[in-house]
């Protein structure tokens, strides 16, 4: 299947093995595709809504994260494998213009007055994100 409206999302697994491409639109698509076939290994649709704005792929390439366009930024963490949906949560009312997975269960999410770190579990859990002296878990930034 193809995109049926704009890409305006897209991420390439570390091993550059899957492409990801998400769309805008009322009920916007994310397609998975094997990047050597050129064939679509999944559609993702029906959880986000408006349009994708990002997407990221975890570290191992495992699961894939999506930011959507709509009122709350909703995010959607997905198996790559599978197809399934593994989480799903409310983002923000600030937008959020971009996602990035540190590890298969944990991201972050930034955008305008908005920085988050996720976790994935039986549901998608955040805390406001830090940076500086008072936080050493990501180094001097």
């Amino acid at each position: 299947m193809n995109h049926i409206d704009d890409v305006t999302a897209i991420s390439f697994s570390p091993d550059k093995r899957f492409v990801a491409t998400g769309e805008i639109g009322p009920k916007p698509m994310i397609c998975i595709w094997d990047a050597i076939t050129m064939q679509a290994k999944h559609v993702l649709k029906g959880k986000l809504t408006k349009g994708i704005q990002a997407l990221s792929f975890s570290p191992s390439g495992k699961t894939l994260a999506a930011v959507a366009i709509d009122p709350d930024h909703s995010i959607a963490v997905y198996n790559v494998e599978t197809g399934a949906l593994i989480g799903f949560a409310k983002g923000d009312v600030n937008q959020i213009l971009d996602i990035s997975m540190k590890s298969d269960t944990t991201f972050a999410t930034s955008g305008i007055k908005h920085f988050k770190e996720w976790t994935v579990g039986a549901n998608l859990t955040a805390k406001t994100g830090r940076f500086g002296q008072k936080d050493a878990r990501h180094g001097a930034c």
